[in-house]
């Protein structure tokens, strides 16, 4: 679900002009540095154009009136078709979710160490680990120590997924609320390396109907069930227990379980809505927009 936009200054507009890391808008009116404050932080999510479905995080880089810049993931924004002028690309400016907004102080069984209920982020190459510590009333990193900062402010990306371990005896339920989305997410992902990516819906959806390998550039496939863990691009899925690896099979034309010697179709296997996928890309990027995948929109919205 997508939350409503929030702040001052203007929240829905079009880019007025591109820079490698920010987007000028000439009239937006934005309070300097208000949309830039880590205690405050926001995203960016394009509406239209080339990077339509695409969340930006908001730089810690004091934005001013007029200029916005975004953490870019590397990519120089001049080089993904992002359009501005009288007819540039559509945005809208979101508060972002943070540890400490999102799940406050309560929601999650708290402790001195991460042996209460803890919050796994995905970092690109491993897992970073939060709990609320109740007796310093903050949220910590399992490694920090009492001279390290808070992490109330971290960012929970709303293009990624997290991992909670609960370990208290009562189930954990969480309640999103927003609107649904209209515009088909696109995801920024590693290439080569694996990104813990949110599909996006409140829907459930299929392998087959996910179809990564006809969406995202250059999807790697396999012939070989038995060494397809390692020649092929890969989606990972937790099934409660483990993760579960799939690869789209070009002997078969169809998705199936990596090392599986019954070659099973998977394409009717089901990704819950609001279950994230690891994607494990094996080839870099050659342009600034092939390491977007762009994801299913599996409705249609009544006028």
């Amino acid at each position: 679900m997508l939350h409503a936009s929030v702040g001052s200054g203007l929240l829905l507009g079009r880019v007025g002009a591109v820079g490698s890391n920010f987007i000028d808008v000439p009239a937006a009116g934005w309070a300097p540095g208000d949309l830039s404050n880590a205690a405050n932080p926001y995203y960016l999510r394009f509406r239209t154009g080339a990077l339509a479905g695409r969340v930006l995080i908001v730089a810690a880089t004091a934005n001013t009136a007029t200029r916005l810049f975004l953490s870019n993931d590397g990519t120089d924004l001049t080089r993904t078709g992002l359009q501005g002028g009288a007819q540039g690309d559509v945005f809208e400016l979101v508060l972002a979710d943070t540890l400490g907004s999102f799940f406050g102080s309560g929601s999650l069984q708290g402790g001195t160490s991460a042996a209460g209920d803890s919050v796994q982020v995905w970092n690109s190459d491993s897992w970073l680990t939060f709990y609320y510590n109740s007796a310093n009333s903050r949220w910590q990193r399992d490694s920090d120590s009492v001279a390290s900062p808070a992490r109330n402010t971290f960012v929970l990306r709303p293009d990624r997924g997290l991992m909670i371990t609960r370990n208290a005896a009562a189930d954990f339920k969480c309640y999103v609320t927003g609107r649904v989305p209209e515009h088909a997410p696109a995801y920024w992902h590693l290439r080569p390396g694996v990104t813990l990516l949110s599909i996006g819906l409140p829907v459930d959806v299929t392998l087959g109907s996910l179809a990564v390998q006809t969406r995202a550039t250059g999807w790697q496939v396999g012939a070989n069930f038995a060494t397809a863990g390692s020649d092929a691009d890969l989606v990972r899925v937790w099934n409660g227990d483990s993760w579960l690896t799939f690869y789209y099979d070009t002997t078969n034309n169809r998705w199936q379980r990596y090392a599986d010697a019954a070659q099973t179709n998977r394409n009717p296997f089901v990704i819950s809505a609001g279950l994230p996928i690891f994607v494990h890309r094996l080839a870099a990027s050659a342009t600034a927009t092939d390491s977007l995948v762009p994801l299913v929109l599996p409705y249609v919205l009544a006028p």
